[in-house]
């Protein structure tokens, strides 16, 4: 099923044609860039079946270890996990950032292996959807966070974030979900100005916890995770001024991240991003030399 997807998903007319648009919008297309997405995105779904097919019937049961060492075939960590294990160690909480990785599944189970992990999954309206990620946690023996429909709202869920935090967690959590201009914090990717979720930047503010960002390198067929040094922001700020400054170094490391890997965002093909990158209004302002520097909104409520 995997090599069926690979090759079928890059000869599908709309979906074929949206990723090569957006990454020609980006000037990062190239044709073994292009086969390499599908490639990625195909063992992420084949990684999702394994998951359904190994994951342990209950809760209390361990991981799955056949799951397990099918990551660890296809995932390998760099050395510097070691940043990431020796913050959690001071059990003070520790917030992991990262745009979507392509196979995710396997590389989010590989690094629970050295330095576990608590998953943040966003309420999904989809019963189906909710079951699929949660046998997905229990296959890799990941620990998370699922929001009921009351617990969903912002506040409720910095809460329930914070507590974790203060449990000494490790929290993973996503930034590269695009608002419009109104619902998200402004930063500037590619000479654009897009919009994006504070609610990680917030909690680290509230927190104070480290904030580490995760992010891959493809090497010879395998995915090698890497994992930043504490991101680090001006003492005495405010609040405010706080959460931009960890959006902004995040938004600079996203885009070295897509142009030094393509082939390994999983996001190409998304809806939001595609209205982003055909300049949609809502979503996008373009921005000039002068422009580039007053690109700030006004800070969004965290979501």
């Amino acid at each position: 099923m995997q090599f069926l997807m690979e090759h079928a998903g890059r000869r599908m007319p709309v979906l074929a044609g949206m990723v090569r648009e957006n990454m020609r919008r980006l000037d990062v297309y190239s044709e073994p860039v292009f086969r390499s997405y599908f490639r990625h995105v195909a063992s992420h779904f084949a990684a999702a079946l394994h998951a359904f097919r190994t994951a342990p019937s209950t809760s209390q049961q361990s991981a799955s270890e056949e799951f397990l060492n099918l990551a660890a075939e296809r995932i390998e960590l760099d050395d510097s996990v070691h940043n990431l294990a020796a913050v959690a160690a001071r059990g003070a909480g520790v917030i992991l950032i990262g745009p979507h990785l392509a196979d995710f599944m396997f590389s989010l189970a590989r690094l629970n292996q050295v330095a576990p992990l608590t998953i943040y999954m966003r309420y999904s309206k989809d019963p189906h959807r909710r079951a699929a990620k949660r046998l997905w946690c229990r296959a890799a023996g990941m620990s998370y966070l699922y929001d009921s429909p009351q617990q969903a709202k912002a506040r409720g869920r910095l809460a329930r974030l914070s507590a974790a935090i203060r449990e000494g967690r490790t929290i993973y959590l996503t930034p590269d979900l695009p608002r419009k201009r109104e619902q998200g914090t402004a930063v500037r990717f590619f000479d654009r100005e897009v919009y994006l979720p504070a609610g990680a930047a917030v909690l680290a503010a509230r927190t104070g916890a480290a904030v580490l960002m995760l992010t891959a390198q493809a090497r010879a067929g395998r995915i090698r995770l890497r994992v930043s040094k504490p991101l680090e922001v001006e003492r005495g700020r405010s609040a405010r001024e706080t959460v931009q400054a960890y959006l902004d170094q995040f938004a600079q490391r996203f885009e070295r991240f897509v142009v030094e890997q393509p082939g390994l965002w999983y996001f190409w093909a998304d809806k939001r991003w595609t209205r982003i990158l055909s300049g949609d209004q809502r979503y996008v302002r373009a921005l000039d030399d002068a422009s580039a520097q007053s690109c700030r909104a006004p800070l969004a409520k965290a979501t």
